[in-house]
């Protein structure tokens, strides 16, 4: 069973597309596990348009590396490069300062 965050991730990177991400893909996708390919507009979604509090949580309950999705962020083309993440890059800093 998926944790809270993470099934919110998923439910809110699929809203807007036929093809489904799943759980585990998005998770080895923020990982560097697997390349984004034809998952960037989900991964877009992600970053931008899900709220901080999910972005965060879903990181936690995947124990996904702090590096590893600061990789795959700045990976991204500077349009999908939103104000979100730099909420949860502050977030990151004070909760490890």
């Amino acid at each position: 069973m998926e944790n809270v965050f993470s099934k919110c991730a998923v439910i809110g990177c699929n809203v807007s597309y036929k093809k489904q991400i799943t759980h585990d893909r998005l998770k080895r996708i923020l990982s560097q596990e697997i390349d984004i390919n034809d998952w960037i507009g989900h991964i877009d979604v992600f970053f931008n348009e899900l709220p901080v509090e999910i972005i965060i949580g879903f990181i936690k309950e995947n124990n996904i590396p702090f590096a590893k999705i600061k990789s795959v962020y700045d990976d991204l083309p500077a349009p999908m490069k939103g104000k979100n993440f730099k909420i949860v890059e502050q977030f990151h800093i004070m909760e490890h300062s």
